[in-house]
């Protein structure tokens, strides 16, 4: 087994728009009519045994052994009634699952991803049930559907989980700049955000040199919509509100740099980059 190498360099272009992960093209297409809920009692009850019994105990599991996750700042979703969003920085593959299971639960908690996962035919009701919201497509009537699902979970006292930067750079230590709009959810249904960022540790032990770096999850003090002013006005001031929390929580926190992003004057291939550093990393390790 290769050691890991530390410090390898990723090139971006865009903060915005640039994607680190490399899916099939035939994969990236949006869910244009999706049934957001199960109507039978026989699926929504096996949907609660997949998530209490199996996914909940097993995440945690895993989070401890395989990623020597911890927290910070639990306390802050006490004394919050009903039911509130939680905004993530995007950085590690597992993040969502390790930020639902150990701080949302014992509610259920629902994320808003990208239609990847409902695109593959055994995949899609795995994922339906451990509660993926799939983004709309342009379709209106699958847009309100999205709209109408979100209000409706947290009404109910559930939690709905974002990651305003959308795409996912592995192991990036900063908070990326994220539009408004999906604060405009919070705003409507009146509920407040809690801020969270995924940081990174340097590993330890006899084992370090073939780990990644460990995880901790930080929370920060929930963020309330305004009274009296717009929804737009009210988005722009809790997505303000959450990158500066973000980015408080950042300043104290260890931050051990897995890759080193560097951005490039001109457009550059992204999605490719990890893969083709991996197996350069195994070719050396072959050929020693």
């Amino acid at each position: 087994m290769p050691r890991l190498r530390y410090g390898q360099t990723l090139y971006y272009h865009d903060e915005r728009n640039d994607d680190f992960v490399n899916l099939d093209e035939k994969l990236r297409k949006p869910v244009e009519t999706h049934r957001y809920e199960y109507k039978g009692p026989l699926m929504r009850f096996l949907s609660w045994c997949l998530y209490y019994l199996v996914a909940v105990p097993g995440i945690k599991l895993m989070g401890k052994i395989g990623y020597g996750v911890k927290f910070k700042g639990r306390q802050h979703k006490k004394g919050i009634k009903g039911g509130f969003m939680v905004y993530s920085n995007h950085v590690h593959f597992l993040e969502f699952l390790f930020t639902f299971v150990s701080f949302i639960f014992p509610r259920r908690a629902y994320i808003v991803c990208n239609p990847d996962p409902f695109n593959m035919f055994c995949v899609r009701h795995l994922a339906k049930m451990l509660g993926g919201l799939p983004l709309p497509g342009k379709n209106l009537s699958s847009q309100r559907a999205f709209v109408d699902v979100i209000d409706k979970k947290l009404k109910r006292g559930g939690a709905v989980m974002m990651m305003p930067e959308a795409h996912i750079w592995p192991y990036y230590t900063g908070v990326r700049p994220f539009s408004h709009r999906s604060f405009v959810y919070a705003v409507k249904s009146r509920v407040p955000i809690i801020p969270a960022v995924t940081t990174f540790r340097a590993p330890k032990g006899p084992f370090k040199r073939w780990l990644k770096p460990r995880i901790t999850i930080i929370y920060g003090a929930p963020v309330y919509p305004k009274d009296n002013v717009s929804v737009d006005e009210n988005a722009r001031y809790m997505r303000d509100e959450v990158y500066a929390a973000m980015q408080k929580s950042l300043e104290s926190a260890e931050n051990c740099a897995f890759y080193q992003y560097v951005k490039a004057d001109a457009p550059v291939e992204t999605r490719s980059q990890i893969r083709d550093l991996k197996a350069s990393t195994r070719r050396r390790y072959r050929y020693r």
